[in-house]
């Protein structure tokens, strides 16, 4: 699979899941990372998979040769000192046309402005249901599936019955908005797939204090349902969440670092009498004080915590994001 490097230009300026099992998972992590020594400074996946992993770096594409260096702990994959991509002509233009990044930026724009709260100046709702959609259909996958066995391929939306399934209860809005950016950008050569995740980074940039992020485009779509199950259930404990992260190759830092992105989230559907209700106390901004909620004694006033176990939970600073 060709994949081509798009930079996404945005300077920083729904809904996330919640999990009752949270508490206990975060001390877990703790213990698993003290246990495991990862990269200095890294959080994330460290698993190479497929050509990444079979092929000699003299056989890789410079986008694939970036994608090894973050896996293995180094490269560039946020910051604000990223290049920034400029089109290199109007969308459909020769120019554009033969760049594949092209179409993407153009696709970029058009959900930025729907991704700002005018009134309060964060992101807005539909920013958040774009991030968990993104994570919805790449989380979809673990290391047995194989090509083509889920993962970021857009099959959340173009398969016949993925979006129904229970525990993506709440992204129809989203779903319909995305949809609406395919059928106006994939005659000019954009993925689904490519879409649902260039939505989701965008959402985080638009965010206030949302790092700048590389995107890569070139996955390619699939419109057969990604395997049921694969997806964290609400009702899991920590030991369950962890073995189902462990098989998506999530470091244990790599898992705190994505628990953090209920940053932003508001839950509507575990308690319905709290709908609405956000995680922490800043949920239009990308910042750290989800974990700060979710280490304090007693929940502020509003904020849904999924359980009270976290008087006792004390996560060090490399643990968390």
């Amino acid at each position: 699979m060709k994949i081509t490097l798009l930079l996404l230009t945005f300077n920083a300026f729904s809904t996330a899941a919640a999990y009752p099992g949270m508490g206990k998972l975060y001390s877990d992590l703790h213990n698993m990372q003290l246990q495991n020594q990862e990269p200095s400074g890294f959080l994330g996946s460290t698993k190479l998979l497929g050509d990444l992993a079979e092929l000699p770096g003299t056989s890789l594409s410079k986008a694939g040769a970036d994608i090894k260096a973050v896996l293995s702990g180094g490269g560039q994959p946020l910051g604000d000192d990223i290049p920034l991509y400029d089109a290199p002509g109007p969308l459909g233009s020769v120019a554009c046309t033969a760049d594949v990044c092209c179409v993407y930026k153009y696709a970029m724009i058009s959900m930025v402005s729907l991704f700002t709260d005018p009134a309060t100046g964060g992101c807005s709702a539909l920013a958040r249901s774009a991030l968990r959609l993104g994570f919805h259909d790449a989380a979809s996958w673990n290391m047995n599936a194989g090509y083509g066995g889920g993962g970021a391929d857009g099959s959340i939306l173009l398969s016949a019955g993925e979006l129904s399934r229970p525990v993506n209860t709440g992204l129809e809005g989203v779903g319909n908005q995305t949809m609406q950016w395919y059928n106006m950008y994939h005659c000019y050569g954009a993925s689904m797939a490519d879409l649902i995740q260039l939505s989701a980074m965008t959402a985080v940039v638009t965010c206030p204090g949302g790092p700048r992020m590389r995107f890569y485009a070139g996955r390619i779509d699939n419109t057969k349902e990604a395997t049921d199950g694969l997806l964290p259930d609400p009702t899991s404990g920590a030991d369950a969440l962890a073995d189902l992260f462990q098989a998506k190759s999530f470091t244990a830092g790599g898992l705190a670092a994505l628990i953090g992105a209920h940053t932003i989230s508001q839950q509507f559907y575990a308690v319905p009498s709290l709908a609405g209700a956000s995680q922490d106390t800043t949920p239009g901004v990308w910042d750290n004080s989800y974990y700060n909620t979710t280490l304090a004694t007693t929940a502020p006033p509003g904020i849904y915590r999924q359980d009270g176990k976290y008087g006792n939970l004390r996560l060090r600073q490399n643990t968390s994001a």
